[in-house]
């Protein structure tokens, strides 16, 4: 059974070494507070002093981290997973990181004698906890067969998409419509409201047969009519995400004009201190349209 290594030890990366070590793997880990990973060392994982000596007996190397900077360091680092890594180690990256960092990693990894994969997840905490992560992989064909059995362990919707960069350019697509969504759903609650219309009843209604009916209608509709806080996904992360969609925007001509106004109403939600909110944070501020920027703005 190939050996892992594993860093990223958060909400997402947690939960991910657990259904490792349920199907059997060696999993060495390392976190830069060592404390942080106690109950994964419980759970089985063995707990490593640097990236490289994590990295020293992995045939497989996995990173769920926030930021491009943080896996170029984990990997490139002084005392990275390059440095420890044997010849054709297999690194699959399993944040959301732009799809220019994407492809410089794998140039500057396959100079070290090893593989990169991008491989960023959808799915959110509940699906690193159940194993049903979605994975899109980008990078070499035979690393990704490599790495598959592996992959497969935390993920049930697992798939290779092409050459480098593919799997940031399906992550950037899936969460510019999961943008769309979040605004449209709120955006149809507020026409209810202003209707005197009661919008649970019309969500309830919609989720019943409607072709309007999904995910987001579904899970983050009822936490919008809720007065519970939204702990999941937050407007900051998306931001970030979504900033990687405009930077593909930039170097490729597409004329994405629905992407800016995301990005607009997510650059005023954090502005307006709601940064580490829920995404569900949208909602409110479709209630103060002289608060947004852009044609939204301009029309309200």
């Amino acid at each position: 059974m190939q050996r892992v290594g594993f860093i990223g030890l958060g909400r997402m990366g947690g939960p991910c070494v657990r259904n490792l070590l349920k199907k059997g793997y060696e999993v060495r880990i390392w976190a830069r507070s060592p404390e942080k990973a106690r109950h994964l060392v419980e759970a089985g994982a063995v707990l490593c002093g640097s990236p490289a000596a994590a990295a020293a007996e992995a045939d497989i190397f996995l990173t769920c981290v926030t930021a491009g900077p943080d896996v170029e360091d984990i990997l490139l680092g002084e005392d990275g997973v390059c440095r420890g890594a044997r010849p054709g180690l297999i690194c699959a990256d399993m944040s959301t990181i732009s799809v220019s960092a994407a492809r410089n990693l794998a140039e500057r990894v396959a100079a070290h004698g090893a593989f990169f994969l991008d491989a960023p997840v959808s799915g959110g905490v509940r699906a690193a906890e159940s194993g049903t992560l979605a994975i899109w992989a980008g990078g070499d064909a035979s690393a990704f067969a490599g790495a598959r059995p592996v992959l497969e362990s935390m993920g049930t919707h697992v798939r290779h998409l092409g050459p480098s960069g593919s799997g940031q350019i399906a992550k950037a697509c899936n969460q510019l419509i999961v943008s769309a969504s979040l605004l449209a759903v709120g955006e149809a609650f507020r026409l209810c409201e202003a209707a005197g219309t009661d919008p649970a009843r019309v969500r309830e209604a919609l989720l019943d047969g409607g072709s309007a009916a999904g995910f987001v209608l579904e899970n983050q509709g009822k936490r919008m009519l809720s007065s519970e806080p939204d702990t999941g996904f937050t407007v900051r992360l998306l931001l970030k995400d979504i900033r990687q969609v405009m930077e593909q925007r930039a170097k490729t001509g597409a004329w994405l004009p629905l992407t800016e106004e995301i990005a607009a109403l997510l650059e005023d939600a954090v502005e307006q201190g709601g940064g580490d909110e829920g995404t569900t944070r949208l909602f409110r501020l479709l209630s103060s349209p002289d608060r947004c920027r852009g044609s939204l703005r301009a029309e309200a």
